[in-house]
């Protein structure tokens, strides 16, 4: 029989006691963190292309056409490489925003459960993709699916620096028509004061002009002055 000695059952409680309070600690945490999790509304919306493709994959009578499926599987797959960048550029920004204090710790754990529903999501797409066009067609519609939504992402650009384009021209033609309906009539308040202005100078002119065909104010024409010659 172990006998155990009065000075050691202090630190021996002490242990049980740490080692009590860290399990009990431990188990109200992950309780607590479950609880959380549970309450955390999705970052994202629903998932409209995978409810789709899930509805048509159900259809028994008739079955769904092999290419409809596809298709649909295809447009599951764009949807989630939309999330990929979209989830990549706010975590980025959300993680220094939380160190900053900007957000909460709550916000941050909506990406991370966002992050964790996408994986899942990826990686029964892929499985689905397998099994519709095989191993060559789930290794490559990520990559298909990539492509397809940075050609659309080009497409927006160029049509809204269209549109700006036809703006800024629209903009110009309309400055331009104001700045000619200025200088008409700007150009009309100038002659019709050079008009009152030539009149004036007209009647001055009268007065003391001695060329010959014009009279003076007491009605007699001059006559031109004879050169003398040598």
């Amino acid at each position: 029989m172990v006998s155990v000695s009065a000075s050691a059952i202090a630190p021996i409680a002490y242990l049980i006691l740490v080692l009590g309070s860290l399990t009990i600690f431990s188990t109200v945490y992950r309780r607590r963190k479950a609880a959380q999790s549970s309450n955390i509304e999705p970052w994202f919306p629903q998932h409209r292309e995978r409810d789709i493709y899930l509805s048509l994959l159900h259809l028994d009578n008739p079955p769904c056409p092999p290419k409809l499926l596809k298709s649909a599987l295809f447009e599951r797959a764009r949807e989630d490489i939309a999330r990929i960048y979209n989830l990549r550029e706010s975590k980025t920004a959300a993680a220094s925003l939380l160190q900053k204090g900007s957000i909460s710790e709550a916000t941050f754990q909506q990406l991370n459960a966002a992050e964790a529903e996408l994986n899942v999501e990826i990686q029964d797409m892929v499985a689905e993709a397998r099994a519709l066009g095989g191993e060559d067609w789930g290794h490559t519609i990520l990559a298909q699916a990539n492509e397809y939504h940075q050609k659309n992402g080009m497409l927006k650009i160029l049509e809204r620096t269209r549109k700006y384009a036809e703006y800024v021209k629209t903009e110009a033609e309309e400055d331009d028509v104001l700045r000619k309906e200025y200088q008409a009539s700007q150009r009309k308040i100038a002659l019709q004061t050079l008009g009152v202005n030539g009149t004036e100078d007209v009647k001055v002119n009268g007065d003391s002009t001695g060329d010959e065909g014009t009279t003076n104010a007491n009605g007699v024409t001059p006559k031109k002055k004879k050169k003398n010659k040598k």
